[in-house]
């Protein structure tokens, strides 16, 4: 008779299938013309034309791949807790990044920069954060259980 081993992850792995599950779901959504508003006007790389998912988040094609990327880099990351916490703290620097970028640059004319402010710059910022925490806590901890040599 064959047993079942329970699988064990660290609550850090069961944070980032979280978060790659979500980022999977906007994506995902962000392509429903039901949840989606002025669908007809969803464009490849420009958010700004008033496409806006739930209402409220500007969506373009190339901004829902990489939600659905970022989601899918999760699932992955989430096998290994080291892989996790990488995955936490580079993630969220690339939001912080995201952020300052969308705060300093302003071209005119240009499609991809949107200006300060916006529930998507807030949101960046919020993620970066959060996920930069979540992720120097898991090394924390990580290292407090690990006894030294």
């Amino acid at each position: 008779m064959r047993e079942h081993t329970a699988v064990r992850r660290m609550w850090v792995q069961n944070v980032v299938l979280g978060i790659g599950a979500v980022f999977l779901g906007v994506g995902a959504l962000a392509f429903l013309p039901e949840i989606t508003s002025d669908y007809d006007r969803l464009s490849f790389a420009d958010s700004s034309t008033g496409t806006k998912l739930f209402g409220l988040l500007e969506v373009s094609i190339l901004r829902n791949v990489e939600h659905l990327l970022f989601g899918i880099g999760g699932l992955i990351s989430a096998r290994t807790a080291r892989a996790a916490r990488v995955f936490l703290v580079v993630g969220g620097a690339a939001y912080l990044m995201l952020w300052a970028g969308e705060q300093l640059i302003d071209l005119p004319g240009s499609s991809s920069a949107r200006p300060p402010g916006t529930a998507d710059t807030w949101i960046h910022l919020g993620v970066g954060v959060g996920l930069i925490v979540c992720g120097l806590v898991a090394i924390v901890l990580d290292h407090r259980r690990t006894p030294h040599r």
